[in-house]
């Protein structure tokens, strides 16, 4: 998030969420169940 002061001159970063990221799975998101069933060959996405 930002954090402004009160004449909108100067901003400060500050941390929300510290997120843990674990490969391969959340670096692609899950396809709803029934598009992976169109076709044979589009399986669902690693980890999900």
């Amino acid at each position: 998030g930002l954090y402004f002061d009160k004449d909108w001159t100067f901003f400060e970063e500050f941390l929300i969420v510290e997120r843990i990221c674990e490969y391969p799975k959340h670096y692609w998101l899950p396809f709803e169940a029934n598009q992976t069933q169109f076709y044979e060959g589009f399986p669902q996405n690693p980890g999900w």
